[in-house]
Order: C-alpha cells, then structure tokens, then sequence
C-alpha cells in the first residue's frame, strides 16, 4: 500500500499530526535530499577501491573512459565509505519544552520531530548516530552506531519520550560530555533556558571533549516577543511556581534580559567554533537539516 502524507510534510503541524514518528522522520529528510541535494551522500568522502565490469543501467558517471579508451572494455569505478563521523542527538525533556506555539506544536514535539529527521540523514549519510535525552529521571543514553536497525531504534526511543519536570541542564551536558570519548558532532534541542554562566561552563567540557556542537535553540514566538497586555499569571511549569503582574511593567526587563542571555551563549559557542541555530515551532522541519549538513561538509 503507497503511503499517504500531507502535502506539507515539511510543515510542523501538518507533520505532528501523523503519530508515525519514522515516517515523517524519513519523509522530511528524503523530501529535503530530493529537493535540494541529488545525491543523499552530500558531503560524503570516498575513495577508489576496485573496478567491475560495466552492467547496463549503471550510473555512467562511474565509467572508467580512460580505461575503456586503452581496452575497448568498459569498468565501473567502485568507492569505498571512508568517513564514520559519530554525531549525538541530545533532546532536552524538561516540562518548559511543552509550551505550544500558536500553531499547537509544542517545542518539544517540534524537536523530537526534527531530531527524527537529522537521525535519518545522518544514517544516511553513512553515519553514526546516538541518542541522548534527560528528563527529571535519569537520562537515557543510545551509543552512536551504524545500520538501519540502530537507527530505528533510536526514532522508537524518540517516541516514547514526554517532558517532565525540571531538568539540570548543565548537569545533563556535563554527563554527555563524559561519555564522548573521541571527536564527533553533537546537535542539541533545547530552549537553553538555564543560567547563563553555568551553562556556558557546561558547554565547553564538550568543547574539551574536541566535539563540534550546534545547539538548535527552539523557542515559541510568545517567548522571544513577550506579547503579554494588563494583569498576566505566569506559571513555571517546572516547579509550579506562580506569579500574577502587570505584563507592561516587565516587558522591557525581560525582553533585554532575554537578549543578553542569547547574546552570550551564542558568542561563547561561536568562540569555539560551534554554531547556534535559533528555531521556533512555526518553522519548517527541514530548517535543521542545513546546519549539520553544512557542519560536516567542514569537518571532511
């Protein structure tokens, strides 16, 4: 039976509709190979390994024409994978990535989204991929490994995650970096809303770690604009914590503190080379492909 999915596969709400995980993870990164790479392997590094005689349908790029023009024989060319890049996927599940943008998509049902998608380029692209999420229990951790079965593997663990609780992130972030015993790329989703200072700190034992870090920084348009008027209950859905003010009075305080936080954490990632990528739940799901695609093209 063909399979049948929404026009806008790469529309978040149109995408959260479908409770099939895998499937929107495959078609959202097969729909942006198809779309903007021709190859699925951009990117990948390879080398000569033998030739095979030519069989009819065979890609001609790979024809040997020098050899043929000494032999009046035609060869293939065959390449052998020489890159195995170890890429961590780290999903933060605490209660404050449940907050919905306008069009219904929670953050965190966006990042689980988006990192289904990376896992599936990434595999794709020849590949390790792990997983790595932390909720108020103890974290969950999927070693990075290669082959279509570890990859579903991971987009079933994907599945199963919900966000509870409070988190410490930067004990989270310093957990993972304990675990990264060589150089690889490691793609964070979270709001990163956590002190600035400690999570900086945190961030550069991955530094330490050699690893390449882009932090997919997703928040809801309430968050970043405060579109709040008159009297306003603010919850912490984390701890439960309640506040009832005059949404005027603070706007300003919170959107400058707001601003400096980013500010910081993207100039201290960007001191050590890494990226971040600002997302909210509105946006396409193929915004966070370019960035690990443009990452690793760096790296080889």
């Amino acid at each position: 039976m063909q399979e049948s999915l929404p026009s806008g596969i790469f529309d978040p709400r149109a995408a959260s509709a479908i409770a099939d995980l895998e499937l929107v993870s495959r078609r959202v990164a097969e729909g942006f190979i198809s779309g903007v790479h021709p190859s699925p392997y951009y990117g990948f590094a390879i080398e000569f390994a033998a030739y095979r005689d030519y069989v009819p349908g065979d890609d001609l790029r790979f024809l040997d024409w020098r050899v043929w023009g000494r032999t009046d024989r035609h060869y293939i060319k065959q390449f052998e994978e020489t890159t195995n890049l170890s890429c961590f996927i780290f999903v933060d599940c605490s209660a404050s990535m449940a907050i919905r943008e306008d069009n219904g998509v929670s953050k965190f049902h966006y990042a689980l989204m988006a990192a289904g998608a990376l896992g599936y380029l990434i595999s794709r692209q020849g590949d390790n991929v792990g997983l790595y999420s932390v909720s108020a229990g103890e974290p969950d951790y999927i070693p990075p490994k290669g082959g279509r079965r570890h990859l579903f593997s991971i987009l079933a663990h994907l599945a199963r995650l919900e966000p509870a609780g409070a988190v410490l992130l930067p004990h989270a972030l310093n957990s993972l970096a304990e675990r990264i015993s060589h150089r690889g790329m490691v793609l964070l989703f979270s709001d990163f809303l956590w002190p600035t200072g400690e999570l900086v700190q945190a961030l550069k034992q991955l530094f330490r770690r050699r690893s390449d870090l882009i932090l997919f920084e997703i928040m809801t348009s309430a968050e970043q604009l405060f579109p709040y008027d008159g009297m306003t209950e603010f919850e912490d859905v984390e701890v439960g914590a309640r506040m009832l003010t005059q949404s005027t009075l603070v706007r300003d305080a919170y959107l400058q503190a707001m601003h400096d936080h980013r500010e910081s954490l993207r100039r201290a990632v960007a001191e050590y080379g890494g990226d971040v990528v600002p997302i909210t739940p509105a946006m396409s799901l193929a915004s966070v492909l370019p960035a690990y695609l443009a990452r690793r093209a760096r790296l080889l």
